[in-house]
């Protein structure tokens, strides 16, 4: 995804929902389910294409394999690279 927030801005007005990603990330970080959580902490932060592939890094060996299992041939066919 080479501009992740146009990306999320078409997917917001396709969902006829605020497109405004300033917005957005303000939510956010308001949100008590995200705030205060470590797990989310990225969620906070501005999107940029610096963590694609990082999960390959946070995922354990059989944790991709179920993943793959489950959503290999999905993202097969949107054209990302399996794992």
């Amino acid at each position: 995804m080479a501009e992740p927030e146009a990306e999320l801005s078409a997917i917001m007005r396709a969902l006829d929902l605020d497109a405004d990603i300033a917005n957005q990330i303000a939510a956010a970080r308001r949100s008590p389910l995200i705030s205060g959580v470590p797990h989310f902490a990225r969620l906070t932060r501005e999107i940029d294409a610096t963590t694609v592939g990082a999960w390959r890094g946070s995922l354990s060996q059989a944790d991709i394999e179920i993943f793959q299992r489950i959503a290999g041939r999905t993202l097969r066919e949107l054209g990302y690279s399996s794992a």
